[in-house]
């Protein structure tokens, strides 16, 4: 299966619940996971400051739940004022290892 850019996505089900292939979800927000590691900041600390639980923020990284623009916007405000949103929450889906 391809999104509507050509890339290949993977899909597989289990039970209930949707699985994406591995190497998809890395490019998923990989900028946000650097800029943590940066600091270094965990998703507990993420979580635990913009009002939501440890789990609720790794569904969010993994793509099992999206992000609120509220939540976008507190993560920026609150522990990344010098970079866009853009560039936090963009997917690399044009990295080749991804394709």
């Amino acid at each position: 299966m391809r999104d509507t850019t050509g890339h290949k996505i993977e899909l597989r089900f289990k039970s209930e619940s949707l699985s994406i292939s591995e190497s998809w979800l890395n490019a998923m927000f990989k900028n946000l996971k650097a800029e943590m590691a940066r600091i270094p900041l965990s998703g507990k600390d993420v979580a635990d400051t913009i009002g939501i639980t440890p789990q609720a923020f790794y569904d969010k990284m993994s793509g099992r739940s999206e992000f609120k623009r509220s939540e976008m916007f507190k993560i920026q405000e609150l522990f990344f004022m010098g970079l866009l949103l853009d560039y936090l929450f963009r997917w690399d889906l044009d990295n080749k290892d991804y394709n």
